[in-house]
């Protein structure tokens, strides 16, 4: 399960182990993967794209292979409210060539060493078909398809804190280069590495967290800078490959200043007052505004569900630039109870289905659920031009298949909480009722309420917010600080940046600080449940 606290960031190459001897397919995986380009000769652009793929790695006892398959990308310079591959028309003969050449996907084979091969089309005729027609058109496929950092790293058996191995890497336009991979974590699973690139005309360095049964990315960040070569450009590219299987939080993970300015804000809250001992004047304390048996303010009840999925809708919005129109999706409900928009509905997203007037399946337009959580605040909507919509209809849908679509039907598990009991214990005591929530005194007037990773998964649980109190049991002022769960340290350059895999086991952290010592703590536990729904989207006309 998911809290609020996540919701508050608002936004390789050959096989596993070596002597595997087995042949073995894996089933496809969706992956996210942004590439950002910026050439010298216009640096301002972002050549690069964003999308999401499938990948499917074979493996044989020396060698093996990769099928990419792209399940929607769009170029990073692409005009505002441009769909990406999603505004592809069967209909005009360009657009039926390079959605042929999709669809059927692209392979690198891997050498017993782990290098990579150039990357194909799996379609020979379509992409044969498009390079006669624009050769830059067709290769601009090959570099769009090629989901860059999305190979397995090739890892010796035995891998230990500290060693060393150079593992070969490939990247479009530019082709191969080797990495040097230094181990700074492993287990009996999975490794987390550095990347570091040093070749004549080309630096890089980068991290990544691995799978060490197949050698495939968990998460892969790095940064590479080619020296203009030919008639090639100097160019930035920077990677982000993310699997879609532990439904990540990107946002801190990519971007070094907003992780930084995070980061320096939480120490700096820290260490000046009231949370570092010194007492402030009363401005800086409240007393909680929710009374004991009320939902917090985030809190979404099950009672304001069905006049949320009153007003579910789905529309098709024309491209920027023409081509297939966009399909945009909205839940316009008021889920909040007070007056500022506080409440944020989390949903465990499943199966989506597309159905015709007569509410049958529509069995030919099969839609492919990308991220696994939905957050829903007041006035939800979300465009299929934005990498966060949560699915994705087929490839060059055709016009008259779109036109057939009266309802999107999504399976969720929705997240809502209802009020359960409330308990009052003396400082250094344990809760009864919680046992994943811990109370960490700091001293007389700090408290730090913990909870586990762990007791916040599954389909129920509890929520604890704590109330200091002093001898008598009266409520203290306080002031809080709700840190996100992510691993919190000061680095200096991307390199350092920490993925968001490392952050998964990370607890759920409330910092309080109050005006007088504490001497109880009413805790004031919610149950949170994920409660089975069916979301119908009618089409808006």
């Amino acid at each position: 399960m998911t809290t609020t606290l996540y919701v508050m960031m608002v936004a390789l190459c050959c096989s596993a182990a070596a002597g595997a001897v087995k042949a073995a397919v894996a089933n496809p995986e969706l992956y996210y993967v942004l590439h950002s380009v910026h050439n010298a000769d216009a640096p301002d652009v972002d050549a690069g794209n964003v999308g999401f793929h499938r990948a499917t790695l074979f493996t044989e006892a020396q060698a093996g292979s990769v099928h990419l398959q792209p399940l929607w990308i769009r170029s990073a310079d692409a005009p505002e409210r441009d769909a990406g591959t999603a505004a592809l028309d069967p209909r005009a003969t360009v657009d039926a060539d390079i959605i042929a050449v999709l669809r059927a996907g692209f392979l690198s084979t891997l050498a017993s060493t782990g290098a990579p091969s150039p990357l194909r089309s799996a379609d020979a005729d379509a992409f044969a078909r498009l390079k006669k027609h624009d050769p830059q058109l067709a290769q601009r496929q090959l570099q769009m398809g090629q989901a860059a950092g999305l190979r397995p790293l090739r890892l010796p058996v035995a891998l230990h804190v500290g060693q060393h191995v150079r593992v070969p890497m490939t990247i479009e336009p530019h082709g191969p280069f080797m990495a040097e991979v230094r181990v700074l974590d492993v287990s009996s699973e999975t490794a987390l590495l550095a990347l570091k690139v040093a070749e004549k005309g080309l630096r890089g360095g980068g991290r990544a967290a691995v799978r060490l049964s197949d050698g495939m990315p968990i998460e892969l960040r790095m940064q590479l800078a080619f020296d203009a070569r030919g008639r090639q450009p100097a160019s930035l590219h920077q990677v982000h490959v993310a699997t879609m299987r532990h439904a990540p939080h990107l946002e801190m993970a990519q971007d070094l200043g907003l992780y930084q300015d995070y980061v320096g804000q939480v120490q700096q809250a820290l260490a000046g007052g009231p949370f570092d001992g010194r007492q402030g004047g009363p401005s800086m304390y409240s007393l909680s505004e929710v009374p004991a048996g009320e939902l917090q303010p985030h809190m979404v009840a099950s009672e304001a569900l069905p006049a949320l999925e009153r007003n579910m809708w789905f529309s098709w919005m024309q491209a920027a630039g023409g081509g297939e129109a966009g399909l945009a999706i909205g839940a316009l409900s008021r889920l909040s109870r007070g007056r500022t928009d506080e409440a944020v509905l989390v949903a465990q997203l499943g199966p989506v289905v597309a159905l015709d007037a007569a509410g049958d399946v529509l069995a030919d337009v099969v839609v492919q659920t990308v991220l696994p959580q939905l957050y829903l605040g007041d006035r939800f909507t979300a465009a299929e031009h934005e990498p966060g919509f949560p699915f994705r209809l087929p490839l060059g849908l055709d016009l008259s298949v779109r036109e057939r679509i009266h309802m999107l039907r999504a399976t969720v598990m929705a997240e809502v909480y209802r009020w359960q009991s409330e308990e009052t214990i003396p400082l250094h005591h344990a809760s009864s009722v919680n046992a994943g929530v811990e109370l960490q005194s700091i001293s007389p007037t700090r408290l730090s309420v913990v909870h586990a990773r762990a007791s916040q998964q599954g389909s129920v649980g509890l929520w604890t917010v704590a109330v200091p109190l002093d001898a008598q049991g009266k409520e203290i002022p306080a002031r809080q600080l709700s840190v996100l769960p992510l691993v919190i340290r000061e680095v200096s350059a991307q390199d350092e940046l920490p993925l968001a895999w490392e952050s998964r086991d990370v607890p759920y952290r409330v910092e309080i600080a109050t005006q007088a010592p504490i001497h109880q703590v009413q805790l004031r536990h919610y149950l949170w449940t994920l409660e089975p729904r069916m979301w119908d989207f009618h089409k808006r006309q």
